[in-house]
Formats: C-alpha cells, structure tokens, sequence
C-alpha cells in the first residue's frame, strides 16, 4: 500500500486551511494529525524535535521528509499524481506568470493583524462571527500568553533554541495589533490589493465567462488558494462589507462560488468557528 501523506495542522489555522485546500483540489488522500493550537501544541517538545523546529503548523512528511511551511506543502502537493488541476502552472507561461503575481501578492498580505486586529477593534467591523466574549482583555492574554510559553520552552529546552530563536510569530506582531492606526494601515495595504484583484477578476470573467472564470483563467490555481482562504476569514472576522461585500461585485460573486465547491467546505467549512478557543 502506497503511504499518503501526513499533514500536522490546525483545523482554524489560516496557513493551515491553504494547505487542505490545496490538498482537496488535488484530490490527494492524507492522513490528518490536528495539532491545538490553544494549548501551543507546536511548542511542544515531541513536535519541535520530530515535525519542525520552528514550532509552526502546517508541516507534511511524506516518504519520510518533512515539509515545513504551507508554501513548500503546496508546491510539493502539486507534484504528486493526481487529475486534479495545475496549482502552479508553468512559470514561463501567461498564465504561470500571472498565477506567482497573483500569489505574492495576496501571500503578502498580514493576515495575523488582519485577523487580530479585527478581534482586538471591534468598532472596525460589521457582522463578525467572532464570539463577543473574546474581549479585548482576553485577545490580549492570548497574544501576551504566547510569547511567554515561547519563552519557557526555549528556556526548559535549550537544544531547541536555534530552531525558535528566528521565528515570527504572534507575539512579534502584538504592538500592530494593538495600534489601531496601523491595524488601519494594513486595512489600506488589503484594499489597495483587493482593488487589482477585482480588476482581474473582471478580466478572467470577460475571457471565460460567468461561471467559468477564475482569478487567473479557467481553472482554480494556487492563487484562488490563497483568495478563497483570505475571503473567508475576512467574513469571519467582520470584514466582508469593507473590503468586499459593498464595492466589489466580482469579488463576492466569486467567493459565493468559492462556498459552493466541495473542496472548500471539506478543506473549510466551519474551521474559522475554531478561532480563538481556549478549549
């Protein structure tokens, strides 16, 4: 029996959710090891020796090597035998080229102050699924707490120091979140973004069609990963009717789409409901 793949994740990890996506897409069976992220499982020391040094989720082994980071899960996903579409098209064509563009860009977006932020000021949303007892004091506990376990486990496991010590992760980005003005700032980098996007995606719609039309052609790439993942936490976190809901209709229409797939309820679904939980 050929051996599948097994993916370290967290069922309402963003990154996380980008690689069961690209997973369904693929069609690709895979053995699923939920990792909590309440409980700072990823700190663990079974985890940081085995799966990753870094303590970050998602990680994949696969015939023995370990793949580390949502990225280079896709990637490597999208080399394994499957009849399901070209994540990442040839780089040397139109497509490939706008498909690492598309990418990047939307790659490039700080989806943790996104998120937080969000959470953290809540006058800056309209309809957040988030639940109203995650107070700013206990998004604050949870940022501030993630920090100090980081600490105690470097100082219990000194081995396990330089694999940490080069990480950003939640704590690095407490002074954004907690600045409403530069959660404001990133809000800006978003709609500068998502006004491209939508000038694309008129593009794709003028060449293929209403229903047949993608970010970046006809067939769902690792760039509509990346969107259809963005999309739905902004709806979580109450920030659909600002970047979306009331001034992109191509946006909305795609991501109405998106929801219809059965890759994306499987890789999905619910998955944001699991944020923040503290059991």
């Amino acid at each position: 029996m050929a051996s599948v793949p097994v993916l370290y994740h967290a069922e309402e990890g963003y990154f996380s959710q980008l690689a069961r996506l690209a997973l369904a897409e693929k069609g690709i069976d895979y053995k699923s090891h939920l990792i909590s992220l309440a409980t700072d499982e990823m700190h663990e020391a079974w985890f940081l020796r085995t799966v990753n040094p870094k303590g970050m989720v998602p990680a994949m082994e696969h015939h023995g090597k370990y793949y580390t980071d949502s990225s280079d899960i896709m990637v490597y996903v999208d080399t394994l035998p499957s009849d399901g579409p070209k994540l990442f098209p040839d780089d040397s064509s139109v497509m490939g080229d706008r498909v690492g563009h598309f990418s990047d860009l939307l790659g490039s977006i700080n989806v943790r102050v996104v998120s937080y932020g969000s959470i953290f000021h809540r006058h800056l949303t309209v309809d957040s699924q988030v639940s109203p007892l995650m107070t700013k004091e206990k998004v604050r506990a949870r940022i501030e707490g993630f920090g100090k376990n980081l600490a105690i486990v470097q100082e219990q496991n000194p081995d396990l120091k330089a694999g940490l010590s080069g990480r950003r992760g939640l704590y690095d980005e407490a002074d954004t979140i907690f600045d409403e003005k530069r959660v404001i700032a990133v809000f800006e980098d978003v709609d500068r973004i998502f006004g491209e996007v939508e000038e694309e995606l008129q593009k794709r719609k003028a060449e293929f069609g209403d229903d047949e039309y993608w970010l970046c052609g006809n067939t769902v790439t690792v760039a509509d990963i990346h969107l259809s993942c963005f999309l739905h936490r902004l709806t979580f976190v109450g920030q659909a009717q600002r970047f979306y809901l009331s001034k992109r209709p191509l946006m909305t229409d795609y991501y109405n789409r998106i929801l219809q797939r059965n890759s994306f309820r499987v890789a999905c679904g619910d998955a944001n409901s699991r944020f923040l939980k503290t059991k």
